[in-house]
């Protein structure tokens, strides 16, 4: 019976049916065709994809490989055929912890699809998407020891992709979700207090060579933040302005992301006319028949969504807190209500901490009728440690 048939037939098989199956053509196909014999990619990676589903991700990884080998072997470097196989590798990989593996695993399937999907700058920039986000979800996580390269790989596949979709694309919504992703990834560069990188080991010349010129890269995305940030919001603004008709909601809250940018920048003035600009699109002759005060419905922590924390150790605390946010969106009139310090924490110490930082973040302020003001108090419950 051919293979597909017999898939087809032991589709409703339990999985260690299933499994037996596989590892069966495997050796039906080796003793016929050889180790090399493309006949084997398709059963190693459905017994790849057996042990995935099973929790037993060292054999599906080994298999995995092994599939794409042959897959390289009989179709090339570059060939469409192994994207897949590296997608499932990398999610085996994450599932084991080995996340610089993944993240090598990830690194070769970008390429693939750059090479396969050159003539598709749609598909290319979604793969740069994917890459973006994996990297900064790296440099979250803590992992290797030169943590900046995740930001700046990160930087750099929004760059491709935008230039790739090009100023004139009229998919517009694509550009902005580079856009947006490029903001998340300068934010976290704003917050790099190491760019000089201490106590690197090189194996070769070269290598120390690589390394070096990715400092210096990155030591002028640092240098030039506020700079990159603002010229990358202000782009974003002109492409939405050359649309007909007007998408009034998107260039409004792209205003919305320029003054966020400003106000982190303490750049009050510039931040105070973004967000004056955002709510006259929103209100203006062709506004989109929704108050402008939904726009900035409340006080707003900066970055937009993140969550408060000091990344200081010593133990988790809670705080039930009312404060004010300025027109320069700082927190004035702070009143603690409730707090919860660590069993053997000094509560006093904990309320000193609740108070500094709430004075070191920024907050997008409130605006009404066209001005941003001082906000009614409100209340927020926090958790964070110290």
């Amino acid at each position: 019976m051919p293979a597909l048939a017999c898939l087809s037939a032991l589709a409703g098989a339990a999985p260690e049916g299933q499994n037996r199956w596989t590892e069966d053509a495997v050796r039906r196909a080796e003793h016929a065709r050889g180790a090399y014999a493309p006949d084997l990619i398709e059963p190693l990676s459905d017994s790849a994809r057996f042990h995935s589903e099973a929790g037993k991700h060292s054999d599906a990884i080994s298999d995995y490989q092994r599939a794409l080998h042959l897959t390289r072997i009989n179709g090339g470097l570059y060939n469409a055929g192994q994207i897949p196989l590296l997608q499932q590798l990398a999610v085996s990989q994450e599932s084991l912890g080995q996340l610089l593996e993944a993240d090598s695993t990830r690194d070769y399937l970008y390429r693939v699809q750059r090479n396969v999907l050159s003539a598709d700058p749609a598909e290319s920039a979604r793969a740069a998407l994917v890459r973006a986000r994996w990297k900064r979800n790296l440099y979250r996580a803590g992992v290797g020891h030169e943590p900046y390269l995740w930001l700046l790989q990160s930087h750099r596949a929004h760059a491709e992709a935008l230039e790739l979709l090009g100023p004139d694309n009229p998919d517009f919504s694509a550009r902005l979700e580079h856009v947006y992703g490029r903001m998340e990834t300068e934010y976290l560069i704003s917050h790099y207090r190491n760019p000089q990188q201490r106590g690197l080991s090189f194996s070769s010349p070269g290598f120390a060579g690589r390394v070096s010129l990715d400092a210096d890269a990155f030591r002028l995305l640092k240098k030039h933040n506020y700079r990159n940030g603002r010229k990358t919001l202000q782009q974003a603004i002109d492409l939405l302005q050359s649309i007909d008709p007007l998408p009034l909601e998107e260039l409004a809250r792209v205003h919305i992301a320029l003054g966020d940018w400003h106000l982190w920048w303490f750049q009050h003035s510039s931040a105070q006319h973004s967000y004056r600009d955002a709510w006259r699109l929103w209100e203006g002759e062709r506004g989109a028949g929704t108050a402008a005060s939904a726009l900035f419905p409340e006080p707003r922590l900066l970055p937009d969504g993140q969550k408060l924390g000091s990344g200081s150790v010593g133990g988790e605390a809670g705080a039930h807190v009312r404060f004010r946010v300025s027109k320069k969106g700082e927190a004035r009139d702070i009143e603690v209500l409730e707090l919860a310090a660590p069993p053997g924490r000094d509560s006093d110490f904990a309320r000193v901490v609740v108070f500094n930082l709430l004075k070191e973040y920024r907050f997008r302020p409130v605006v009404r009728a066209g001005e941003v003001v001082t906000g009614e108090p409100v209340e927020r419950r926090f958790r964070f440690d110290y």
